[in-house]
């Protein structure tokens, strides 16, 4: 990790630090949904709830101020086992303080639309799970 992006990412951390959770909801829809993350809102942003389902795909939007940012945080009725990137952002930074905490912060004075992947693998019932969770992200 260059020197550039540790401090990006610590005044990430920083900025994301004042940010206030809801509990996390954990429900399982139908057998086939397992789970259900938290949202964040603040006045710099809001996050579409979501429900994680084995092997699936599911969408999310997300709406952040400009300079602004948001803390995601996954919660599932087992652990969880992993987050991976698999697209990133192009107008902003995507990072991870744990396997339960992610985050998202536009690029400086960014105005505009941007769009992330990450798959996050967890375990339902004592068998591994995974969802690839698309962020479609509008900065205000």
């Amino acid at each position: 990790m260059t020197a550039l992006l540790a401090a990006r990412l610590i005044m990430a951390t920083r900025r994301l630090s004042r940010f206030r959770l809801s509990a996390p909801a954990a429900l399982a829809v139908a057998s086939l949904c397992v789970a259900t993350d938290a949202i964040a809102q603040l006045d710099s942003c809001q996050i579409q709830r979501i429900t994680l389902c084995d092997g699936c795909t599911v969408q999310r939007r997300l709406t952040v101020q400009r300079d602004g940012g948001c803390q995601l945080q996954n919660t599932v009725e087992g652990a969880i086992l992993g987050v991976r990137l698999v697209r990133p952002p192009r107008n902003g930074m995507f990072g991870r303080s744990n396997l339960t905490l992610q985050a998202y912060v536009p690029k400086k004075g960014y105005v505009g639309e941007d769009y992330f992947e990450y798959e996050l693998s967890f375990e339902h019932f004592g068998k591994p799970a995974r969802t690839i969770i698309q962020n479609i992200v509008t900065v205000r």
